[in-house]
């Protein structure tokens, strides 16, 4: 209002336009700020950018390697798992077989002491007749032969209870010394390999995210 009470409309409109202006001015001056910050951020990113892509070759580079590396580790792998197979394997017949000559030994003793005792149920030499003589003879031989089974089951348990003792130091030489690490070496490839990936996932999220708030900001500025 002017002064008597009269109302000045130019003046009103002056007055809006210069808050509106102002008003705008603010604005901008907001955008401006957020734009500097933004795009401060973004040069930042970007500084390392080059540096990323480079790493990113270098990383898929490195990758291939290591995959066509852990395949190898994988072949060897099965390979050694295939082998602690076989070995088992190898154990359990031997095994087996042992106990299978464990049990011959025990009946050839049986055999020989039902042989042993049928000898001394004959009557003495002086008294033998020619059938009890002919008897006797068969059952020497059969003795000797059966004593020799027994002495020849020895050397067969023998031999399998030290071909068993060398299979399980293999089998336990295989699993710790080779078998087990190469498990290890393994696992802590692929978890680096997937620990890297998805790190270098979020640096091109982050900045493809300021690219768009960039983006964002100067279509605001274009509008106002």
């Amino acid at each position: 209002l002017l002064e008597g009470g009269f109302f000045d409309p130019q003046r009103c409109t002056r007055l809006e336009e210069w808050e509106r202006v102002s008003r705008v001015n603010d604005e901008i001056k907001l955008l401006e700020d957020r734009l500097e910050n933004v795009t401060a951020n973004l040069l930042t990113e970007r500084c390392g950018e080059k540096n990323l892509k480079q790493r990113l070759l270098s990383i898929r580079v490195n990758l291939q390697r290591n995959l066509r590396a852990e395949a190898v580790k994988g072949r060897q792998l099965s390979e050694l798992r295939d082998a602690k197979q076989r070995l088992s394997d190898s154990i359990y017949l031997a095994t087996r077989l042992s106990r299978e000559y464990d049990a011959e030994q025990k009946s050839l003793e049986l055999e020989i002491a039902a042989i042993e005792a049928e000898r001394s149920e004959l009557p003495p030499s002086s008294r033998l007749t020619e059938a009890d003589g002919v008897q006797l003879e068969n059952l020497v031989e059969e003795l000797a032969k059966k004593r020799q089974e027994v002495l020849g089951n020895s050397q067969k348990v023998a031999e399998r209870r030290v071909a068993i003792g060398k299979l399980r130091a293999r089998l336990a030489l295989l699993i710790e010394g080779r078998l087990s690490p190469l498990e290890d070496q393994l696992r802590a490839a692929i978890l680096a390999t997937t620990e890297e990936k998805q790190d270098d996932l979020e640096k091109e999220r982050r900045i493809r995210w300021l690219a768009g708030e960039l983006t964002e900001i100067e279509q605001e500025l274009v509008l106002a």
